[in-house]
């Protein structure tokens, strides 16, 4: 009696662990992916989390699992995003303005996203959703004159490749050319940024 009640009690505490384990692979990754690129060893990862090799390969089999997983989390993030900027007749100008920070911290993640199969379905999916989530604030922003008329909610795509389109590792350019590509970006879609970056 007394091992089944362990047993039980045992069970929600192992998921929380692996839940745990996870978020810190993630975490891990996305540094590792920043300082050494997204080739580094996978072994870097596992140390740089705290956890044993066993516990990544169980959570990612390979590399291509854990790539998608991160973009996956980067669009949960731009997601919730959108949701708290619901109300705010700028949500598309803060969108694109997270996306430009974002991508001035995730070069590595960038180019990989530009390097996946177009054809592959997790490829897909991550692109519907991304114009997905921009959609409605796309909307209320052309209805309410704050940006061109003519865009149409897969422009998102060829905005954010103003962004992306010379994403670079060195850590001291990343500031100023997100920067130089937040006004490209912004003049192509006729918006009036006053906050700046």
């Amino acid at each position: 009696m007394r091992s089944a009640t362990a047993s039980v009690g045992s069970a929600p505490r192992r998921r929380v662990d692996a839940s745990n384990n996870r978020v810190l692979l993630l975490d891990a990754a996305e540094q590792v992916f920043l300082t050494d690129g997204t080739s580094a060893p996978l072994d870097l990862i596992a140390t740089r989390a705290g956890v044993g090799r066993a516990t990544l390969f169980r959570n990612f089999p390979d590399r291509p699992t854990l790539m998608r997983a991160l973009v996956d989390r980067a669009l949960d993030r731009l997601q919730a995003r959108e949701r708290a900027l619901r109300d705010d007749p700028n949500a598309f100008l803060e969108l694109l303005r997270y996306c430009a920070e974002r991508i001035a911290l995730s070069a590595p993640l960038v180019e990989y996203c530009r390097r996946m199969d177009q054809r592959e379905t997790s490829y897909r999916a991550a692109v519907a959703r991304y114009v997905k989530i921009f959609s409605g604030p796309m909307r209320r922003c052309v209805k309410a004159g704050l940006c061109r008329p003519d865009l149409q909610p897969a422009d998102v795509l060829l905005l954010s490749s103003l962004l992306n389109a010379r994403a670079i590792h060195l850590a001291h350019k990343r500031r100023k050319l997100a920067a130089r590509s937040w006004e490209l970006m912004l003049a192509a879609a006729g918006i009036e940024d006053t906050h700046g970056v």
